[in-house]
């Protein structure tokens, strides 16, 4: 957890720092060559391993009285993560921490959602997607051996 800014209470003056929530999806299609990031192949095994280990974690921090005010997924490849696990973290998410989130970020590549997982994204409380475009251009995406191409990106 780490502190976010400092918002304004009802006085005009500092109400204080709230923590914001990062939660690493460490999971992908493929290993991006110049990846240092742990991620691992998607599977329903290693998503169930995954989960209990965020609801583990995150047990931790029960009695904590102070919510997140944001909550970022990053990864990895978030936007891989299947709609319904998705909402289930939620709920593993709000078992353990009042949850009381101003902004919530999901990190998505090109190609990896369609408008149902979008539609998900929304009724799960997403509130900005940030998408992972390392460039476009053909030729820098081969090099890199991304998995879209500019115009994916683009779109």
């Amino acid at each position: 957890m780490r502190p976010s800014p400092t918002k304004s209470g009802p006085d005009g003056g500092a109400a204080g720092l709230r923590p914001g929530l990062y939660v690493h999806f460490p999971f992908c299609r493929t290993k991006c060559p110049y990846c240092h990031f742990a991620s691992f192949p998607l599977t329903r095994a290693s998503l169930e391993a995954w989960r209990r280990g965020v609801e583990k974690e995150a047990s931790g921090w029960a009695d904590s009285r102070i919510g997140p005010d944001t909550l970022y997924i990053g990864g990895g490849t978030p936007s891989l993560f299947p709609p319904e696990d998705l909402s289930g973290l939620m709920e593993t998410l709000r078992r353990f921490f009042c949850l009381e989130i101003d902004e919530f970020t999901l990190e998505a590549n090109p190609g990896t959602a369609d408008g149902a997982a979008i539609r998900s994204w929304l009724r799960a409380g997403v509130t900005r997607v940030s998408i992972g475009v390392q460039s476009f251009d053909d030729g820098v995406l081969a090099t890199l051996e991304r998995g879209y191409s500019a115009a994916e990106a683009r779109s």
